[in-house]
């Protein structure tokens, strides 16, 4: 939770490289289903990959998605 914008970034930015990788492929390789499949099949992993090594840095742990009220002394 908190780290909203990194996974905004890397999910529009992995969503066009599988639209081009799979246009590039139906176009130019004549790519079937099993090779549409496997892309979107390397794809998830990857984006398991990003989002884990994401996770291992630790920056979620300083994150505040509920700010402290300040008080009125």
């Amino acid at each position: 939770a908190g780290d909203t914008v990194f996974v905004m970034l890397i999910s529009l930015t992995m969503a066009a490289v599988l639209a081009t990788a799979t246009w590039i492929g139906l176009q130019y390789f004549e790519f079937g289903l099993y090779a549409c499949w496997t892309l979107v099949t390397l794809w998830v992993c990857l984006l398991g990959v990003l989002y884990w090594l994401r996770f291992q840095q630790g920056k979620w742990r300083s994150m505040r998605v509920i700010e402290q009220p300040q008080s009125n002394a």
